[in-house]
């Protein structure tokens, strides 16, 4: 919904592709800092949210399988056990917002890409876009790399 241009495009089109690497590294880090439950809590609140705007069965299954093992998990688990999924789905969060980065390089002519469409939409070069997004996914990496190295006492 909106404008097909302008700053509000830009932005949207932009963090498609570095927003699950932060969102996977804001989990890790918080989880090895002992937040995992408020960070459950979040999700689930996100996925009921999820829920009101879904268009198709399968999505309402989906999401329902979803919400009963974060509630389960949330309410059950131990904070050793939430600490250790949150962190797997931080790092699937990284690991799959790499893999999306790369198949979009491995096509780089492609017009229709999210690169593309921003250096259409800015007329800044595709691989300029490219490198933000190698550059944040990066950071991101670190991030969460380094939290987790810290947590176990590999660094200091």
């Amino acid at each position: 919904v909106g404008p097909a241009h302008g700053p509000g495009r830009v932005l949207t089109t932009w963090a498609g592709y570095p927003a699950p690497a932060v969102v996977g590294a804001a989990a890790v880090v918080l989880a090895v800092r002992g937040w995992s439950a408020p960070v459950l809590t979040v999700v689930l609140a996100v996925l009921l949210a999820a829920a009101l705007r879904a268009r198709s069965l399968l999505t309402v299954v989906v999401v329902a399988v979803a919400v009963i093992g974060g509630g389960a998990l949330w309410w059950a688990g131990s904070p050793t056990l939430q600490a250790q999924v949150v962190i797997a789905i931080g790092v699937v969060l990284i690991v799959g917002a790499w893999r999306h980065l790369g198949a979009v390089l491995a096509t780089p002519d492609a017009a229709t890409s999210d690169p593309g469409v921003l250096a259409r939409l800015t007329r800044v070069p595709r691989v300029v876009w490219n490198a933000t997004f190698v550059i944040v996914l990066a950071g991101s990496t670190w991030v969460a790399g380094r939290a987790v190295l810290d947590a176990a006492g590999i660094l200091g």
